[in-house]
């Protein structure tokens, strides 16, 4: 009978996968199942503050489906920061090691407003399903 085949296969499918779970966790973490605005900027904030900078200003975001993949949505937004260079690179750093899809589009800055302290403007992009 098909369908006793068919969910047969099912039942070895969901076992393998089981076998993958820490990989197909990762998965998750680096393309979210929902387009959670705030929890990124969240994670954008505190990556901010720990590195030593101060996020001054978030432009309103856009939400688009991707060109290549169109399940995919980007959501694109720029912010500004304020701190040193030092801070910023490890800020950036930190942005790398992230599990999560971040592109860095364009970074910008002006000289220092007091000793050592610039403003960043950063235009950047990250994805979800």
């Amino acid at each position: 009978d098909w369908q006793k085949e068919y969910f047969k296969k099912l039942i070895q499918t969901k076992a393998e996968l089981k076998n993958y779970e820490t990989e197909l966790s990762k998965i998750s973490a680096a393309l979210p199942d929902d387009n959670s605005v705030p929890s990124f900027l969240n994670f954008f904030q505190t990556a901010a503050s720990q590195s030593g900078l101060i996020l001054t200003r978030i432009s309103p975001f856009t939400i688009i489906s991707s060109s290549t993949i169109p399940a995919i949505k980007e959501t694109q937004l720029s912010v500004v920061l304020d701190g040193p260079y030092p801070a910023f690179k490890n800020f950036l750093s930190v942005l790398e090691r992230s599990s999560r899809f971040i592109d860095v589009e364009n970074i910008s800055f002006s000289s220092p407003k007091e000793k050592d302290i610039f403003t960043f403007n950063i235009k950047i992009k990250f994805y979800s399903e």
